[in-house]
């Protein structure tokens, strides 16, 4: 007997249950055999296209989708849906064009609207995006989508604040939204508030769990927090979940890095770079790892990648025409050198310490540096030509017989390759020695005991910084007068200190910490010794070659021309180095130190 033919509508009404109720192959299956009855079957045909999309199957869905706006070109949802499925494979232009068809069906489609904002941004076009975001909620003002969409443009753009909102206000309308869990997590992280963001993490999680992504996050926040063995749990599960996740092995090793196993870190790393050759940030933390080990010479060799690592090169870049110079044999006579400054006024000290090789060598230099340590270079460096930086280069920049330039942190590789190369000389940098007599009898209003000067703040560095009270035990010792070398305002910390130990920190209030830097190089100079914390002035300090006890953080903090594991630096002989035995271990530091110091004191012998 023949088949009785398929009862067409009611067939459709089963298949759309089903589908409602999530069983889509079940549905899936019963629209192909509607198609089979009636193959232009508008309904069957962009119903088992989004059942295919469904099922993660974007370029199955795409025939299905194109047949059904054959039957029906003007379908609002079938050309949203077409968009959705060109969207997954990331054919963001064609997306694009098929939303366009559904919003001028429909110009009040709040979805479409949602989903072309998301190939906007896909496409890097987020001032378009977020005007379509705003559509969206506009015509459906209760939509959450879009404002997760929105806040994921706004993260992107680094306005944090922005995206938090969004986020929450997301969160309000829909608390179970795992990805805008994710993403208040990370415009928290750009806001720095990283026991917020754990939190955010920890929720987004609750909701999705085995997320690669999430757990990565969640390990950087709590890499931030210096919760280093936490941090490596978290990459470890991304890692157990996504293997080649390339971004999780480079952290990975900045963990274990900060958790004094270097051969653990070099191990990651290495797996990073063989997921991934190219990874700019796995290169520059191996460097630095390298040269924290005290291996330069492997250090020095991949330094470069500094310049592609995230969040480097804009702050530091300077364009220069002249080519780069390639070491002092091959130049030697070449004319002069164009040295230039980089990442911040301790490290252009530390590696100015290699421009008296330069000099001694027979080196004409120009030097560009930071406006404020023009005075001291000049002074320093007798025969360069000491300018400073300018938005448009000083003209003695652009000399014709400047032959090569180089930025300054790359001299370590020609000058400093191995331990060896570091000359003994205590110091290298000349104050004002008339300014630092005055300012020593200002100091000490003519009081024979030792003068002692104190810093203990990093900015924007937290695990590297103290609290003044934190060292109320060294400024404790009797014997004599400690002087303020930390810039800033310090005048809350100071009284606080007065207050509850009755113990006194002297300000000259004449002196503008931040911007006298040639001030503060004699104020320096005026003191018998310097405890401080690793900022600036452990650098001016050991650059002068003054007695200067360095207190030195476990973990994140720990810069890699501290080293590892020594009490002294190669780079400042009048430094020692007080290290944390354990991460955020203060306490031990300064009660060494407050030891150290009164035994000290009697003889000067700092």
């Amino acid at each position: 007997m023949p088949k009785p033919p398929i009862d067409l509508p009611a067939t459709l009404a089963r298949a759309l249950a089903l589908h409602q109720r999530g069983e889509v192959i079940e549905a899936a299956q019963l629209y192909q055999a509607i198609l089979k009855a009636q193959p232009r079957n508008f309904h069957a045909l962009h119903l088992a296209g989004v059942a295919r999309a469904q099922q993660g199957k974007p370029d199955e869905a795409l025939p299905f989708f194109k047949k059904a706006l054959a039957q029906e070109p003007k379908s609002a949802e079938a050309n949203c849906n077409l968009g959705t499925a060109l969207q997954a494979l990331t054919r963001h232009d064609e997306a694009l064009a098929s939303y366009a068809k559904a919003l001028a069906a429909r110009p009040q489609y709040a979805e479409a609207l949602h989903l072309r904002g998301n190939s906007l941004q896909a496409l890097n076009r987020h001032a378009e995006a977020i005007a379509s975001y705003d559509k969206a909620i506009a015509v459906q003002p209760n939509y959450a989508a879009p404002m997760v969409g929105r806040a994921n443009v706004l993260q992107a753009l680094d306005r944090h604040a922005e995206a938090l909102a969004d986020c929450d206000r997301a969160l309000a309308i829909r608390p179970d939204i795992a990805d805008a869990h994710l993403l208040r997590g990370n415009a928290l992280q750009g806001l720095n508030r990283y026991t917020e963001a754990v939190a955010s993490y920890d929720r987004a999680l609750a909701i999705q769990p085995g997320q690669a992504g999430t757990y990565f996050n969640r390990g950087s926040a709590l890499q931030a927090l210096n919760r280093q063995e936490e941090a490596l749990a978290d990459y470890d599960r991304a890692l157990a979940i996504a293997p080649d996740y390339a971004d999780a092995h480079n952290n990975r090793g900045n963990a274990l890095d900060a958790l004094n196993r270097p051969v653990d870190a070099m191990t990651s790393y290495a797996r990073a770079l063989a997921i991934d050759p190219a990874h700019a940030d796995a290169h520059a933390n191996r460097s630095m790892a390298y040269l924290r080990n005290g291996d330069l010479a492997a250090g020095w060799a991949e330094d470069d990648w500094r310049w592609r690592k995230r969040g480097f090169l804009a702050p530091n870049i300077r364009e220069f025409s002249q080519p780069e110079w390639p070491g002092p044999a091959a130049s030697r006579g070449e004319g002069k050198l164009l040295v230039w400054g980089e990442q911040g006024i301790g490290d252009e000290i530390l590696h100015a310490s290699m421009l008296p090789d330069l000099l001694a060598a027979g080196t004409e230099l120009v030097v560009e540096t930071d406006h404020r340590l023009v005075p001291l270079f000049a002074r320093s460096f007798a025969g360069a030509a000491v300018v400073p930086r300018l938005v448009v280069p000083h003209a003695l920049t652009r000399d014709p017989a400047v032959k090569f330039q180089v930025p300054i942190a790359s001299l370590g590789r020609w000058l400093r390759p191995d331990w060896p190369a570091f000359p003994l000389r205590r110091g290298f940098l000349l104050p004002d020695l008339a300014r630092a007599a005055c300012l020593k009898q200002e100091a000490t209003g003519g009081n024979r005991e030792p003068l002692i000067g104190i810093a203990w703040k990093s900015q924007g560095l937290a695990h590297k910084s103290l609290r003044l009270a934190d060292l109320a035990p060294v400024i404790a010792t009797a014997g004599a007068v400690f002087v303020d070398l930390q810039y800033g305002d310090t005048g809350a910390e100071r009284k606080n200190l007065h207050d509850r130990a009755g113990q006194e920190l002297r300000h000259l209030s004449g002196l503008d910490l931040f911007n006298d830097l040639d001030g503060i190089a004699a104020l320096i100079h005026a003191c018998d010794l310097i405890i401080t914390s690793s900022n600036v002035v452990a650098h001016f300090a050991g650059a002068l070659g003054k007695p200067v006890w360095i207190l030195l953080p476990a973990g994140n903090g720990l810069l890699w021309y501290w080293f590892r594991d020594t009490a002294q630096s190669p780079w400042y002989r009048a430094a020692r180095l007080f290290r944390q035995p354990a991460l955020g271990d203060w306490a031990s530091v300064i009660a060494a130190v407050a030891q150290e110091l009164s035994a000290r004191l009697p003889d000067r012998s700092f």
